[in-house]
């Protein structure tokens, strides 16, 4: 579900779903740092963890994940391995710190509410500029697995659906739907 709770929820059932992932995606030209990331200001009292703990804390039936995916790298870690994807409970204790305290302070959690492995970090290798060519592989992916080779879809005008869909719906408040 695009655009409605989150940038995205992905949800492993339609009509009675038990497994939830609440995913923000944002792009950035420079690193992620842990204050870029739980930060808050006036215009936004609460920061990019802050809103994905607070789908944890409301949806807490569900035990959902979190998910931060974004085309930049980040500064979270002592030594990642160069891993494109971790948990929040891997990166550097000051930076655990960092989260917990803004998630008491914007979300309004105890520790004992506070886990952080139910978040992740990923860097998605994704292009920006050439991001359709990315969807049409992956829809030709898709199909392949889904469907075989004896697919008659046309990848184009799939592309081009999702894309304007995608386009359209991102223009929607939530507030509106």
């Amino acid at each position: 579900i695009f655009e409605y709770h989150d940038d995205v929820l992905i949800l492993d059932d339609e009509v009675s779903p038990k497994d939830l992932i609440f995913a923000q995606v944002k792009t950035r030209e420079s690193h992620w740092t842990a204050s870029s990331l739980s930060s808050s200001t006036k215009k936004k009292p609460v920061s990019i963890v802050g809103k994905l703990f607070i789908h944890h804390k409301n949806f807490s039936d569900y035990s959902p994940k979190l998910m931060f995916v974004t085309n930049a790298s980040f500064n979270l870690c002592e030594q990642n391995g160069g891993k494109s994807s971790f948990s929040a409970d891997e990166v550097k204790d000051e930076y655990k710190t960092s989260f917990k305290q803004a998630l008491k302070e914007q979300v309004k959690l105890d520790d004992a509410s506070i886990d952080l492995s139910v978040m992740s970090f990923v860097q998605s290798s994704l292009s920006l500029e050439d991001h359709i060519t990315h969807l049409k592989g992956k829809l030709c992916d898709f199909l392949s697995k889904k469907f075989g080779d004896s697919s008659n879809l046309s990848i184009n005008v799939l592309a081009s659906l999702l894309e304007r869909e995608c386009r359209d719906k991102s223009k929607i408040k939530s507030a509106d739907i």
